[in-house]
């Protein structure tokens, strides 16, 4: 089952800890296997892209690991399948 949240919005949108592709996001593929950093309630979350629904656009993902290292965060646990956004997206690894 997929949980639909809602992730924190990054300060910059598109945010990548690249100057070139902070400036523009549109220009970094996302495809499946991808690790992203989301955050939740103030916490990063790392996941991995397992489906690309709307290139670009609309993801899901599997919560491999917390900013805190716990295996729980909130209703959010490792191994959780999550949809997410490309505005989202706080970092792409």
């Amino acid at each position: 089952m997929i949980k639909k949240v809602e992730f924190d919005k990054p300060r910059y949108f598109g945010a990548t800890g690249t100057e070139a592709s902070s400036r523009m996001p549109e220009t970094v593929q996302i495809d499946n296997g991808q690790d992203l950093i989301l955050r939740y309630k103030g916490e990063s979350v790392a996941v991995r892209v397992t489906r690309v629904a709307t290139p670009q656009s609309k993801f899901e993902g599997e919560i491999q690991t917390f900013g805190s290292g716990e295996l729980e965060f909130k209703d959010l646990k490792h191994g959780d399948m999550v949809e997410f956004a490309y505005e989202d997206i706080e970092h792409i690894q």
